[in-house]
């Protein structure tokens, strides 16, 4: 039974990661703090989450806060825009470390080709087209809309020779998480209930993870999936109250300690792989 596909399609559900920003004061110099952001953005890749968010806990500096939302806002970016739309800054000093992505609108092949889907830049419009920067490709036409100067914008190659572009914003195919931050995971995990999102904090002293748990995960459209800081606990980091469960993913785990980035790819490849099997299967 096919259980891969190129390009990859959106999940049927919204996911959310929401991590303390924390996560960053184990790893003492700017390479090790990139790699770790950038461990975390292919992990958000391969799971196919919709949103990263950032958040700062008591044990949170202001730099590295800045670091981790940065790194991954660069890593998310498509190679062929980044020297656009990334200013120089000190904190993407060591990106050289990044692993690449390779989401689809990143790995793009050598020439264009009839029914590509990527990223552009709108450079300008008049009444009838606006042009679009697409980096080594060049600059393609896309019918005239509610674009402004600037604006990135996802389009589907119609004409590889002309370079003729059709809005592809409503494509099914995913292309990769935004990134998102805040000073108040509480005040953050309010406003997700309010849109009907599921909270799931995530814990060494939470449940075991379990059918149930899972079942819940599976049936809810809107999911929202929290992990804290190496020193914290997510329900010190906000109102208990506001999750609907806190579990721990790995049982009886055989190190005294787990990282952050093991956790969210031990956590997701569950919920990941529970949904596969029951859609496959019909279970």
């Amino acid at each position: 039974m096919k259980c891969w596909t190129w390009p990859p399609p959106r999940r049927g559900k919204t996911v959310y990661l929401i991590i303390a920003s924390s996560i960053m004061s184990v790893e003492e110099t700017l390479e090790l703090k990139t790699m770790k952001a950038g461990a975390i953005a292919r992990i958000a890749s391969i799971y196919r989450v919709d949103k990263v968010v950032v958040y700062r806990d008591k044990w949170s500096s202001a730099k590295d806060h800045r670091i981790l939302r940065l790194v991954l806002e660069y890593a998310l970016t498509p190679p062929h825009l980044r020297k656009r739309l990334i200013p120089l800054r000190p904190e993407l000093r060591a990106v050289g470390y990044l692993p690449p992505l390779r989401l689809p609108g990143h790995d793009l092949p050598d020439k264009p080709v009839k029914g590509l889907v990527m990223e552009g830049i709108v450079e300008s419009c008049n009444s009838r087209e606006c042009r679009v920067y697409l980096g080594r490709y060049g600059v393609g036409g896309l019918p005239a809309g509610e674009y402004r100067v600037g604006q990135r914008v996802i389009v589907e190659i119609i004409d590889p020779e002309t370079l003729q572009l059709r809005d592809a914003s409503g494509t099914n195919i995913y292309l990769g998480f935004k990134v998102d931050a805040t000073s108040s995971l509480d005040r953050y995990l309010r406003r997700l209930r309010k849109r009907g999102f599921l909270i799931v904090g995530t814990s060494r002293k939470g449940e075991c993870i379990g059918p149930d748990h899972l079942d819940k995960v599976a049936r809810h459209d809107r999911i929202a999936l929290v992990f804290g800081g190496p020193r914290g606990d997510v329900r010190k980091d906000a109102d208990p109250k506001l999750y609907h469960m806190v579990v721990n993913a790995i049982p009886f785990q055989g190190t005294r300690t787990v990282r952050s980035e093991e956790a969210i790819s031990a956590t997701l490849a569950i919920i990941n792989a529970y949904e596969g099997i029951k859609r496959l299967y019909n279970l």
